[in-house]
């Protein structure tokens, strides 16, 4: 009877063994499992921010190849407007010589129509 009272005392300690040895298992488990899923939510999170982050980026891609192309139609629009506007300062200046040299002329037939007139004036008095 001892032996037996012994062996049943062993089996119960082995079985309350296995059971909290089966709680901790368990226990861990499902500290396990709720680390998982907060790592899982976790990486849910990044995954959006990461997602956010390269729409962002490409958002910002998009507005500087924008601005980049509108710089270049500016730049180019500048380089033709000083073309034309070297080409209207050269008809100007054109223009401003080709008008001195029309004063300088109207001013030597001025005086040679005056040198007529005198000539004429004179004529005149000597056929009286």
């Amino acid at each position: 009877a001892v032996v037996s009272t012994q062996s049943t005392g062993i089996r119960n300690r082995n079985v309350r063994q296995q059971l909290i040895i089966f709680q901790c298992l368990q226990s861990v488990g499902m500290e396990t499992v709720t680390r998982e899923s907060e790592l899982e939510d976790r990486l849910n999170g990044i995954s959006h921010l990461h997602l956010t982050w390269i729409r962002e980026r490409e958002t910002i891609e998009e507005r500087c190849s924008k601005v980049q192309a509108d710089c270049n139609n500016y730049l180019n629009t500048i380089d033709r407007l000083q073309g034309e506007l070297e080409g209207m300062r050269r008809e100007v200046t054109v223009a401003c010589e080709k008008e001195r040299q029309t004063r300088v002329k109207n001013k030597n037939l001025a005086s040679k129509l005056k040198a007529e007139e005198d000539e004429m004036k004179k004529l005149t008095v000597m056929m009286k």
